[in-house]
């Protein structure tokens, strides 16, 4: 392209950046070694819809937003299976959590209306059959 010209570039499927998602992207836990039947948490962040986290039995994972951020909503999108029961968690330090509120829904997609401006967000699931489906997607809004 000259100087002084530009050049327009459409990719199909691409998300528009700046994101209005806090937790896309960011820093995940828990890492190496991974509890017993759990794959790696970023999978659940990285935007990528054909990667997915397996929580294994009853595994949660920790979203660092950074910093404090204000938060409304968190929304997870499971891959397959029976979708096991979710619920989140804010904490400002990282160590003191307090319970948000458990996500809800119909289909792969179950949500929560929170309200807070924590640091850390994590997410449980319970009750998850080992490899059986995985959360495809966690957005913090």
């Amino acid at each position: 392209v000259r100087p002084g010209r530009g050049i327009e570039v459409t990719v199909r499927g691409a998300q528009a950046y700046p994101t209005t998602d806090l937790a896309l992207g960011r820093t995940v836990f828990p890492n190496a070694p991974l509890p017993t039947g759990m794959s790696e948490p970023s999978a659940a962040v990285d935007g990528d819809p054909d990667t997915a986290w397996r929580p294994g039995r009853d595994g949660r994972l920790v979203v660092d937003l950074g910093a404090r951020r204000a938060v409304g909503r968190v929304e997870a999108e499971w891959s397959a299976g029976r979708v096991p029961g979710l619920s989140v968690e804010f904490s400002d330090d990282g160590i003191s959590y307090r319970r948000a509120g458990a996500l809800t829904g119909h289909g792969r997609v179950r949500s929560l209306r929170a309200t807070g401006s924590p640091r850390y967000v994590a997410l449980r699931a319970s009750g998850t059959p080992e490899g059986r489906g995985g959360l495809v997607r966690l957005s913090v809004r």
